[in-house]
């Protein structure tokens, strides 16, 4: 650990109030862990507790410092995400997204920069769900977010053996 401690004085702390991500938190926290080479876990859970402001502070104070089962930092961060990660991703959230995604017009996005975004919604839906979808349903929604000429495109070029394109075969549904 060096004596700078150069990205743990930043001005990153976690209150709890609404539009705070402890996830985040946890996130930038851990990397000024790696940035300042902090790797005791009696430093983590001290500067983790500097960067506490009102009710997280108060629930370190009394509920995680004083108790032994909290000795090592990946139990601390764990309670901590437990107790103010209330980002629960529901699987009907991930299924609106899903189904309202579409390529940005406006910015003239490029495929690459949609399936990176489409690909972040597959993760999440795995996650809230706990199973991927499968291919077929992973083509679907890619094709449903691409532009309606693109969308067109390969609708001509993929038909199926009963010359039905991938547009005539939603209406089956």
């Amino acid at each position: 650990m060096n004596g700078n401690n150069i990205a743990l004085n930043t001005n990153v702390y976690f209150s709890g109030l609404k539009g705070e991500s402890a996830r985040q938190f946890i996130e930038e926290l851990e990397e000024s862990f790696d940035m300042d080479n902090v790797k005791e876990d009696k430093y983590k859970k001290y500067y983790f507790k500097k960067k506490l402001r009102g009710l997280p502070s108060n629930w370190y104070e009394h509920i995680i410092k004083n108790d032994k089962t909290y000795a090592n930092w990946d139990d601390v961060k764990s309670a901590f995400l437990d107790q103010f990660d209330k980002n629960i991703i529901r699987p009907k959230d991930v299924m609106a997204k899903l189904m309202n995604i579409k390529q940005n017009a406006d910015e003239d996005e490029y495929i690459e920069s949609l399936s990176i975004r489409i690909a972040c919604l597959f993760n999440e839906y795995e996650e809230a769900t706990g199973k991927p979808l499968d291919e077929m349903e992973k083509i679907e929604y890619f094709i449903d977010s691409l532009y309606p000429a693109l969308k067109e495109q390969l609708n001509n070029l993929y038909e199926n053996e009963n010359n039905k394109g991938y547009a005539d075969e939603q209406l089956l549904y």
